[in-house]
């Protein structure tokens, strides 16, 4: 699969880049930290809110980078800004208060009701 995360990075698609620097976060050998960090960057710079919470964790734990809380904090607060749950609720959990700069996207709730003795699920 590397070189396939490799051919979709280099043809700009961010999840490629986030795909092949996991690979370079695996335990063992040929496990790249700065790699993992650059691909991360490039994809967080395309708007992947994952990538830009994989950073803030790298930034906040010092794997593979100087530990910088405050870069932790910023690119987790670019990742709960690009809509990615995890991100946000690192961010409730370090600053203890509201951690978006925007609001964030509505999704539908899910609502089950019962129609004629069957499950139905709508989107509301």
């Amino acid at each position: 699969p590397r070189g396939l995360f490799t051919v979709a990075c280099e043809q700009g698609f961010p999840s490629g880049c986030e795909d092949l620097a996991g690979l370079h976060l695996a335990a063992g050998p040929g496990r790249d930290a700065q790699a993992a960090r650059t691909l991360f960057e490039q994809a967080c710079d395309q708007g992947l809110g994952s990538s830009c919470s994989n950073l803030g964790f790298m930034y906040q734990s010092g794997d593979g980078v100087t530990r910088d809380p405050e870069k932790a904090l910023a690119y987790l607060r670019r990742g709960c800004d690009a809509g990615f749950a995890n991100a946000c609720r690192s961010l409730w959990l370090n600053v203890g208060g509201p951690p978006v700069s925007t609001p964030l996207p509505r999704r539908p709730s899910m609502k089950l009701r019962i129609v004629s003795r069957s499950w139905m699920v709508s989107l509301v």
